[in-house]
């Protein structure tokens, strides 16, 4: 009888710390976010050219969909050389990476002007501008992006919780510039005979927010946005 109580004892001290220890996921607000909340805030998703209905959806969504197979086809070739990621686990939204939307917090204009300085060939992608209120109601989370400087691709941190944290809604503010690192990535991308070809990694080293529900929008509070567009 002892021993049944010690043992169920453990049980329920496992289960308390683990559910502890997933609420301890916040989002870490950085320096740049230390001032007063604007009242109205947007996250940016890019409007693919082939884009088609009323919904954004998650990758794996799209290859159950009658009608989706090309644009499900397009969007995964970009996968080429990291099919590992299509099987990578979210630990703290529970579902694989290809279940998610993937959203920035970042003005896409940031990016333009990054480009253009640099020598880039204009190009204009739509993005959708979405309000943060949009996903109240729906399983969102953030990916931080730990830096590959410290921390190597490979390395299992990626796939922890520790590279992870909650979506603040109270506290969330979109971010005032690029990462030094995303711009440094940027530069050493740009072929000067080949300006037309971009980083493979348009976002690269940006947190990224990960909403695990579609997002429709038809919502009038959504609009469509330009590369070139200021804030």
């Amino acid at each position: 009888m002892l021993i049944m109580k010690f043992l169920l004892s453990l049980f329920f001290l496992s289960v308390f710390t683990y559910s502890f220890a997933s609420n301890e996921i916040y989002w870490e607000l950085p320096p740049y976010s230390q001032r007063e909340v604007p009242k109205q805030r947007y996250v940016y998703h890019l409007r693919r050219a082939n884009f088609q209905g009323n919904l954004i959806l998650p990758l794996n969504r799209m290859r159950e969909m009658e009608g989706f197979e090309t644009v499900y086809q397009v969007a995964v070739s970009k996968y080429e050389g990291r099919e590992w990621l299509l099987e990578r686990m979210i630990p703290s939204l529970n579902c694989l990476w290809n279940d998610v939307i993937f959203l920035s917090p970042v003005h896409p204009n940031k990016h333009y002007k990054e480009y253009q300085k640099l020598g880039y060939i204009h190009v204009n992608p739509q993005f959708f501008k979405i309000p943060v209120e949009v996903l109240e109601e729906k399983r969102v989370s953030i990916w931080k992006w730990l830096s590959h400087k410290k921390y190597s691709w490979t390395d299992p941190i990626h796939d922890t919780l520790e590279s992870y944290c909650e979506f603040d809604f109270g506290r969330y503010q979109e971010m005032d510039d690029l990462p030094d690192t995303t711009k440094k990535f940027y530069a050493e991308a740009y072929d000067p005979d080949h300006p037309d070809r971009y980083p493979k990694f348009g976002w690269f080293e940006v947190p990224h927010i990960l909403c695990q529900d579609p997002i429709d929008i038809t919502d009038p509070r959504i609009t469509i946005i330009n590369f070139e567009d200021e804030e």
